[in-house]
């Protein structure tokens, strides 16, 4: 009995309408609806309980972040309302008193126009120079692996070697710089560039030397996320190298320039090590003078902090309203080619 009941099930077995038809069916699970229910009851405060989780995990960085950053805030804007000096805890309050003078002071003006011809000129050059030198690592060659790691060398240098190095190299007496224009006749006599008619410069080729590296990497990371398609098909159908960077490799850089060109400007333009290390010491004085470095001359050296704060501040409001319509005009997120 069990050998022909087992044959007649191979030979009777279910049909294909009958397994469509079973698979149809609802699986019934014992609860299910009232455990569905239940769920639905508790999803907002789930919901909830994972919005107070993820805000009790980014609290600490955000109290630690509130205190690094807003408290020397609020008390720079707070100083900037009073007249004191760091040596003494007297203060009496003047209100706006410390903006008039500085804002009508034509020191103030002067290194705000360095920090301007320093940033663009600085900037702008680092942009170009830096897009070259990654077009050039992105393409194939011998030894492409160990230029793109010393090209960041520079980056990695710190500012007080750096600047002594470069001191040392434009020395117009036993420089290196006087000796090789020497050597290949640009020039009949030594040039004295850290005079200051020409230190402002010296200060941006420094600045370009360092700071480049920085645009090389975010550029090359780009160039290696591009699909090559694109410019194969661009070859194919006649487009040169120049054509294709113009109208292909340029417009999708455009998202890399905004994010570069943005971080590059405040650090430029709040370049404060860099300058007082060039400048103090040397011939140029108050020549390539920023706002930063001068809002600590006035308050380390001529003791007056309330000024100090006050440019200081001034120059954070400038860069706030400046960023806000950056980020308006150049869509850093989307790419300027949508």
């Amino acid at each position: 009995m069990g050998q022909d009941a087992f044959c007649c099930s191979l030979r009777c077995g279910p049909t294909s309408s009958d397994i469509v038809t079973t698979l149809r069916e609802p699986i019934p699970v014992a609860g299910s609806g009232a455990r569905l229910r239940a769920l639905g009851r508790r999803g907002p405060s789930l919901q909830r309980r994972g919005r107070r989780f993820g805000i009790a995990l980014i609290a600490p960085t955000a109290i630690v972040m509130a205190l690094v950053i807003g408290f020397p805030i609020y008390y720079a804007v707070r100083m900037s309302l009073y007249t004191k000096s760091y040596l003494s805890p007297d203060e009496t309050f003047v209100g706006l008193e410390n903006y008039t003078r500085v804002l009508t002071a034509p020191s103030f003006w002067s290194a705000a126009w360095n920090g301007v011809v320093y940033t663009v000129s600085s900037v702008t050059l680092q942009l170009v120079i830096g897009t070259a030198i990654a077009m050039a690592l992105h393409r194939p060659f011998r030894g492409r692996g160990l230029a793109r790691g010393l090209v960041l060398l520079p980056y990695v240098v710190p500012t007080v070697a750096a600047v002594a190095v470069w001191k040392w190299a434009l020395n117009d007496t036993f420089g290196i710089v006087n000796r090789v224009l020497l050597k290949l006749h640009l020039i009949s006599s030594p040039v004295t560039w850290l005079s200051p008619h020409s230190m402002m410069a010296a200060l941006i080729v420094l600045s370009i030397w360092m700071y480049t590296p920085f645009v090389i990497v975010s550029v090359l990371a780009r160039l290696q996320t591009m699909p090559v398609e694109i410019d194969e098909a661009a070859r194919l159908d006649g487009a040169n190298g120049p054509r294709i960077f113009v109208y292909i490799t340029l417009p999708q850089l455009m998202e890399v320039f905004g994010a570069v060109v943005l971080l590059r400007l405040y650090w430029m333009f709040t370049k404060f090590d860099l300058l007082w290390l060039v400048g103090e010491g040397g011939a140029a004085g108050r020549s390539i003078e920023n706002v930063p470095v001068y809002a600590f001359r006035r308050t380390f050296q001529e003791l007056n902090s309330g000024e100090g704060a006050a440019a200081a501040v001034s120059l954070m409001l400038v860069l706030v309203a400046f960023s806000f319509v950056y980020l308006r005009a150049v869509p850093i997120e989307r790419g300027s080619s949508e």
